[in-house]
């Protein structure tokens, strides 16, 4: 199932994620910078980063007690009424986090920029995740002629 994400929270996630050098392991292994895809009380997108980036209702607090800033799916924030629902349907019933790379979710932001979107789409299934995503082009490298290749190696 094809879930939005809200473009303008998924930059303000990146910004703080990419300002910030250290970064929790997934499951022991190290993995970079990058993003978190958690289901539990929702689905949502989060910095794996050390320093929590707070919510606007905890940013006051002492920092013990701060909740990190969420990019909910759409229809997938507790205050939805049939959360659950959609979340079992997209996740499965057990919690859960899937971690997302850096690179894929500038791929996913610069696909949604080029279709005029403001947000990303990630398929979500109890069995998988994809992400849409614009892949750079790489610059192609000057191949040499068979008769240039012929005469570096006479050369030597």
């Amino acid at each position: 199932m094809q879930i939005k994400f809200d473009l303008g929270g998924i930059e303000k996630i990146l910004a703080h994620t990419e300002s910030h050098e250290e970064s929790f392991s997934h499951y022991g292994k190290k993995r970079g910078k990058g993003f978190w895809l958690v289901g539990d009380q929702g689905v949502y997108l989060m910095s794996n980063s050390t320093v929590v980036l707070p919510s606007a209702d905890t940013i006051d607090s002492p920092p013990e007690q701060r909740h990190s800033f969420v990019a909910y799916g759409q229809g997938l924030s507790p205050e939805d009424e049939n959360w659950w629902e959609l979340k079992r349907a997209t996740f499965g019933g057990d919690d859960g986090v899937e971690f997302i790379g850096l690179r894929t979710m500038k791929g996913a932001i610069a696909l949604a920029k080029s279709k005029h979107r403001n947000y990303i789409e990630i398929d979500i299934s109890p069995t998988g995740i994809g992400i849409d995503l614009l892949r750079p082009k790489l610059p192609k490298k000057p191949r040499k002629s068979r008769k240039s290749q012929l005469q570096e190696a006479l050369a030597t």
